[in-house]
């Protein structure tokens, strides 16, 4: 997979999880669609994620070609990876019982 290809891929990602994040925030509560689809979602997202960054790295070690918006690319994935993990986390200790 190519760097552009695996960018545009993970601004998808991020973009979608901040847009649930919104539609959580501005939708009223009389249309709340409950607490259980922000976890799912978050949660499909964290595995595209895991999923495309594995497929970038292998392609990038197959190719053995290292820049630097590589390892910006890397770090891009980690923080949002990293961020993903930790509202899953929260999400699931927030849980009701």
């Amino acid at each position: 997979m190519s760097t552009k290809k695996s960018f545009q891929i993970l601004c998808v990602f991020d973009l979608l999880l901040i847009g649930i994040y919104v539609l959580y925030i501005v939708l009223p509560e009389n249309y709340y669609p409950g607490y259980y689809p922000i976890g799912i979602v978050q949660i499909i997202l964290l595995t595209g994620a895991v999923i495309s960054l594995s497929l970038y790295l292998r392609n990038r070690i197959i190719l053995k070609k290292i820049s630097i918006m590589d390892g910006l690319l890397l770090a891009g994935y980690i923080f949002s990876i990293m961020f993903m993990a930790y509202s899953v986390f929260i999400w699931y200790a927030a849980m009701p019982s």
